[in-house]
C-alpha cells in the first residue's frame, strides 16, 4: 500500500514540475541591426593609390535607439579583399529606422582595381561585409555580416519590363512613345 501511495507521490511532483516547466518560456529575441553596401564609386586615382567611396545602410529593427561610436567596415568583392572603411563619427541609428555613411576605402595597388573593374564587367557581383559598430548603449559592442548577390544583368525596378540573360540592359529596351503615336479616343 505504502509503494502506491509512493508512486502517486512521484506522479503528482513529476505533473507539478512539468507544468511549471510549461509557463517558463525564454525571453524573446532581440531584433539585430543590419548591415548593407547601397553604393561603392571608384572617386580618386593617383599613381599608388586608389580611392573608393563606399556607402553603407545601418539598419535598426529594434524598438531602442543604437548609439555608435565609430565602426569599421571590412569589404570583400568576389573573394577579393577591397578593404577596409574606418568611421570615427558619432551617430545613432533612430529606433525601427535607417541610417547611411559615406565612407572612403583605400586601394594600394592598380593591380586590385583592374581585378575589381574585370568582377563589376563581368556582371556578377558576390559581395560581403563585415562590420564592428563600437556602441555606447548597454549592448556593447554589436558585430555585423552580410552576403549578396547582384545580378547586374538585370534590370531594376521595372515589374513586367524583358529580363535579358548574359547581356547589359539596354535602356533602349524601355523608351516611352512619342506622344502623337498614342491613339486618341473621341472626346465627348
Amino acid at each position: 500500500m505504502k509503494s502506491y501511495r509512493l508512486v502517486a507521490l512521484l506522479f503528482v511532483c513529476v505533473g507539478g514540475v512539468s507544468i511549471g516547466c510549461s509557463q517558463f518560456q525564454p525571453a524573446p529575441r532581440k531584433p539585430r541591426p543590419s548591415v548593407s553596401i547601397v553604393n561603392l564609386v571608384v572617386n580618386d586615382m593617383t599613381v599608388f593609390e586608389t580611392g573608393v567611396r563606399l556607402t553603407v545602410r545601418l539598419d535598426n529593427d529594434s524598438p531602442e535607439p543604437l548609439l555608435v561610436n565609430g565602426a569599421t567596415h571590412s569589404v570583400v568583392i568576389n573573394d577579393l579583399y577591397v578593404g577596409k572603411a574606418l568611421d570615427s563619427g558619432r551617430f545613432e541609428v533612430p529606433r525601427l529606422g535607417s541610417v547611411t555613411r559615406d565612407l572612403r576605402i583605400s586601394l594600394s595597388n592598380m593591380g586590385r582595381l583592374a581585378k575589381l573593374k574585370a568582377y563589376i564587367d563581368s556582371g556578377q557581383i558576390i559581395y560581403r561585409i563585415e562590420s564592428l559598430l563600437y556602441s555606447t548603449s548597454s549592448e556593447g559592442d554589436v558585430k555585423l555580416a552580410k552576403q549578396e548577390r547582384i545580378d547586374l544583368t538585370q534590370p531594376v525596378g521595372l515589374p513586367g519590363g524583358p529580363r535579358p540573360t548574359g547581356r547589359k540592359f539596354d535602356p533602349d529596351e524601355f523608351r516611352l512613345a512619342a506622344p502623337e503615336s498614342i491613339p486618341q479616343g473621341d472626346v465627348p
